[in-house]
């Protein structure tokens, strides 16, 4: 887990964010020395923003006070790792036993909430638990195929491909349970924090109509987490097929800020290329950009790239290697990204003359629990532009 940053301010900003819980924590320690500082925190910006702190005392610790409904987390310096738990805004008191020599064993009880979350939980670890089983099951029977001298090599061929398709299918079948129960574990919990925390840790869940209909039942849309939900609706929406393009100034290579619409609504088509240098799928998709650049750019096809990189030096180095001709900005500071509804990279948005938006890339699970492009990607992207530059 990162460093904490510390604030003084915390404490005071936080009353002025939102629904505010009552809550009591009583603590009790195992393998933890007295005079430990235990911080209480909660994520901000990506970043873990302390809230309060309090030291081990008599192999116990205590935090009281008014926080807004959300999910938080107890760390202590040199050690790694956090516990995380909700605080559900109804003024309750909950008992944490925390474990120094392993955070993820602490335990948290007297919140009805928590425990659902929990349930939840169990059942996902379940099911990981199937997978892990049958990874081990297919690894011992590779093994005893692969040394099995009284078979020849087209029969051990033949009997691995049909274990691993066998296998396969089932591993999917798993991943598909657990999509299912991450959905309905998010559909039955849209108003409270718990349900709302999930969807934001899963953003390929549910499809725009379902987060909409997921928005308009959370009761308290002034919470942490609520405005953040209803900021990617808006987002979302925003940033879909029809719509215009969203002008946000960003920084070039030579680190100059320059508006997107310097290149979009110009009258050209624009392919706008949300990737990153550390991308593997971003990376795999380059030399099929650059071949449809090459093959349209004389008949009116740009491309922008922007960045997600965290350093600038791999940006660059990536654009070279790869041969990215086209122009490139950098949103160094995640403000494209959330703007533009992008949670997942490569994500591509082909702009229309006029400015709007023709298609973009969105993501969701399919039915085996997998995660699939759907809109403008892969093949997509080829036969779009044919149909497009066909009819000029």
């Amino acid at each position: 887990m990162k460093r904490l940053f510390f604030s003084l301010s915390a404490v005071l900003v936080l009353f002025s964010c939102g629904q505010k819980a009552n809550y009591t924590i009583n603590g009790t320690v195992s393998g933890i020395d007295d005079g430990t500082q235990i911080t209480l925190s909660r994520i901000e910006d990506r970043k873990p923003l302390a809230v309060d702190s309090v030291t081990v005392t008599n192999g116990a610790f205590k935090f009281h006070g008014n926080l807004p409904a959300e999910r938080y987390y107890l760390s202590m310096p040199a050690m790694r790792g956090s516990f995380s738990f909700f605080i559900s805004g109804d003024n309750e008191t909950m008992d944490i036993v925390l474990n120094g020599e392993n955070m993820q064993e602490s335990t948290v009880s007297g919140s009805a909430l928590n425990d659902i979350y929990i349930n939840y939980q169990q059942e996902l670890q379940t099911i990981a638990q199937q997978q892990s089983e049958l990874v081990n099951s297919y690894q011992a029977e590779v093994q005893v195929i692969s040394e099995d001298k009284k078979l020849k090599e087209a029969e051990k061929e033949k009997l691995l491909a049909e274990l691993e398709e066998n296998i396969g299918a089932e591993y999917k079948q798993l991943n598909k349970q657990i999509n299912e129960l991450t959905k309905s574990f998010i559909l039955a919990n849209a108003d409270n924090v718990a349900g709302q925390s999930v969807l934001m840790q899963t953003p390929y869940t549910l499809n725009s109509e379902e987060l909409s209909s997921f928005a308009a039942n959370i009761q308290d849309k002034k919470t942490i987490l609520a405005e953040k939900i209803m900021q990617r609706l808006e987002n979302v929406n925003n940033s879909a097929a029809g719509m215009s393009f969203i002008n946000i100034d960003l920084v070039d290579r030579d680190d100059q800020l320059v508006p997107l619409s310097t290149w979009l609504g110009q009258g050209n088509y624009v392919l706008v290329d949300f990737w990153a240098s550390w991308c593997p799928p971003c990376r795999h998709e380059n030399p099929n950009v650059v071949a449809l650049y090459h093959k349209y750019h004389e008949k009116g096809l740009e491309i922008l790239g922007i960045s997600r990189d965290r350093a600038k030096e791999p940006w660059l180095k990536a654009i070279e290697d790869d041969g990215l001709v086209w122009n490139h900005v950098w949103d160094k500071d995640n403000i494209a990204s959330p703007k533009y509804g992008v949670d997942f990279i490569p994500t591509l948005f082909l702009i229309g003359p006029d400015g709007d938006i023709v298609i973009r890339t969105t993501y969701l699970y399919d039915e085996e629990g997998d995660i699939q492009a759907h809109g403008l990607s892969g093949e997509n992207l080829s036969e779009k532009l044919a149909e497009i530059f066909a009819e000029e």
